[in-house]
């Protein structure tokens, strides 16, 4: 095997980094009995002794290097994962042969890039369903998108407050003061206190002056892990004759 080829199967290969330490042991031993069982040595075993010690010291050297460049390596695939940011991730991890070869990490992260691209998918599919929902259900619903910050509204409910837009940031909504009765029940729902609620509130959109009075049913509705993803309101029909305003 040549010495490039050596180099490049250490470098990939953590596990057999502990015979860098096991040689600097063993000489450390040996120099040790040496000196334990022949005190006076001729020159060439001095020599020898010389040679044995700074091989050692080399090796812990490397050693060291070796560790760091793998702290390294694991650092930066750590915030980059942190950051959401899979693909640089990955390729952080196939550009150090320590992390590739060695601890299979690329192949762990490729596997997480495609289960996140997997879920991505079923968000995106998701997304489409709310927006075919929203446009083409004849009924006034407002979806309050917790993760996303965002506050939707059905065609229908559109055209009953009579605003063009469907799409709102939540907060700034849920901050106004005309809306403060409608943030203290979608508060119990996005914390959980509550499942569901029946009650008259306020709804002012940014877009509007005047506020609107609606009667109707808020739904906490949880994703997988049991944690309130959206809050889904049925907006009832006004009374005949009575205006929302």
């Amino acid at each position: 095997m040549s010495l490039r080829r050596l180099r490049r199967s250490l470098v990939s290969r953590p596990a057999r980094w502990a015979s860098l330490l096991y040689w600097t042991l063993a000489v450390l031993a040996l120099v040790v009995l040496r000196h334990l069982v022949v005190p006076l040595g001729s020159r060439a075993a001095a020599v020898i002794e010389v040679v044995l010690a700074l091989s050692a010291l080399a090796a812990v050297g490397l050693f060291t290097v070796l560790a760091r460049r793998l702290y390294r390596g694991v650092h930066t695939v750590r915030d980059h994962l942190f950051e959401g940011d899979y693909v640089a991730a990955l390729e952080a991890a196939r550009r150090r042969p320590a992390l590739a070869t060695g601890l299979r990490l690329d192949a762990a992260l490729d596997r997480l890039l495609q289960f996140d691209a997997r879920q991505s998918e079923k968000v995106a599919a998701a997304t489409r369903l709310f927006d075919r929902l929203l446009r083409e259900i004849p009924l006034p619903i407002l979806l309050g998108d917790l993760e996303g910050e965002t506050l939707r509204l059905s065609r229908a409910l559109c055209a009953r407050l009579d605003v063009a837009d469907s799409r709102f940031p939540l907060r700034p909504v849920l901050l106004h003061p005309e809306n403060r009765h409608l943030a203290h029940l979608w508060r119990q729902l996005e914390t959980g206190r509550k499942a569901d609620l029946e009650d008259q509130f306020t709804l002012n959109l940014p877009v509007r002056q005047a506020a609107r009075r609606l009667r109707g049913r808020l739904l906490a509705v949880q994703n997988d892990q049991g944690k309130i993803a959206y809050v889904l309101g049925l907006v009832a029909p006004p009374d005949p004759g009575q205006d929302d305003a």
